[in-house]
Parts: structure tokens; C-alpha cells; sequence
């Protein structure tokens, strides 16, 4: 599985938001036409240094949360999909 992140830096222009608006709902359309779960992993800094500070400084890094996430959410829908054990019906 491969995976990516991507920061999306504000400029001058409100080009950022454009940007940040089709990924969003790229990756919600992705989602419902897969059925698979689709983790949202887009950074949204104001500047350099903010995207540094997210993906490997003072606030973590943001990529590899996104990542543990996908992992948690693959695991619960294997989990879901077993059936479950016991006696019974």
C-alpha cells in the first residue's frame, strides 16, 4: 500500500482553499465509490515553517498519524467482516 501526504501552503491568492476543496472532496468521492476506507491526510499550513512544525516538529507528524489511522480502520473492517465465534446460532 502506498502511501503520500501533501501540504497545500496559503499564498496570497485563495488558491489554497480551491485546492484544498477538490482534494477534500476527491477523496470523499473516492471513498463512496470504493467502499474502502479513505483517510484524509491533507495539511493546510499558512506557511513553511507551520508544514515543517506538522510533519516532523513540534506537533507530531501528521503523515504518520494519518497512516496509523488507515491501519486502525483496515484492521476494524477486517474485524467486522469475521464472523464471530461461539456457540449458538
Amino acid at each position: 500500500m502506498e502511501s503520500s501526504a501533501l501540504d497545500v501552503i496559503k499564498g496570497e491568492t485563495k488558491h489554497d482553499e480551491y485546492i484544498s476543496n477538490a482534494v477534500a472532496n476527491g477523496i470523499m468521492q473516492l471513498g463512496l465509490t470504493s467502499g474502502k476506507p479513505i483517510i484524509f491526510g491533507v495539511l493546510t499550513p499558512n506557511d513553511e515553517q507551520q508544514a515543517i512544525d506538522r510533519s516532523s516538529g513540534v506537533h507530531g507528524n501528521k503523515g504518520i498519524e494519518a497512516a496509523m489511522t488507515l491501519l486502525q480502520m483496515l484492521q476494524l473492517a477486517k474485524n467486522l467482516k469475521q464472523p464471530k465465534k461461539g456457540i449458538g446460532y
